[in-house]
């Protein structure tokens, strides 16, 4: 499996979380701190150790708050 097939059976949670990951970090380029890592790189990017970690990170994120998650998700379907 490629490294973008494996991006494709991801949840929309784990993907804004590498999205989100890239986009607040940086490539330390310069002394200010560079350029944030989403500017050159895509999660396609990230290596499949950090990636695997990554997941293994959200998914117990999303068992071990499960219910506030699905309170969260009913709350934003209220108001729409």
């Amino acid at each position: 499996m490629t490294k973008r097939q494996y991006l494709n059976t991801l949840d929309g949670f784990t993907l804004a979380y590498l999205g989100c990951a890239l986009w607040s970090s940086t490539d330390n380029a310069t002394p200010s701190g560079g350029e944030p890592l989403d500017a050159n790189y895509n999660e396609t990017d990230i290596t499949w150790k950090s990636l695997r970690s990554m997941v293994a990170d959200c998914k117990a994120f999303q068992a071990d708050n499960a219910a506030l998650l699905s309170l969260a998700g009913g709350l934003r379907a209220k108001r729409a």
